[in-house]
């Protein structure tokens, strides 16, 4: 089952995190959007869009580790059951 992300937007807007070589703060407001997105994606269960969404929300975001672990979330969803070993894939189950 996929994790839900939690208003996600909240816990990045008060870490200030900088991005880029220039060490400029990421946009709140590209920030707020994409975890709607991923948020909407995977409530709509588009792991394609999710994933996408969660990458660029990984690049703005290296230090929260909540957006990792939901892109881990996604791929791992995304595996075909016949190439996961795990009899407790959420395919295989």
């Amino acid at each position: 089952m996929l994790l839900r992300l939690r208003p996600l937007w909240i816990l990045l807007f008060s870490s200030w995190v900088s991005v880029g070589p220039a060490g400029q703060q990421a946009d709140d407001a590209t920030i707020k959007r994409y975890s709607q997105q991923a948020e909407q994606a995977l409530a709509g269960k588009d792991l394609g869009a999710a994933g996408s969404a969660l990458e660029k929300l990984a690049r703005l975001t290296p230090n929260v580790p909540e957006v990792y672990a939901n892109l881990g979330t996604v791929y791992y969803t995304q595996i075909e059951p016949r190439d996961s070993p795990c009899a407790a894939h959420p395919r295989n189950l």
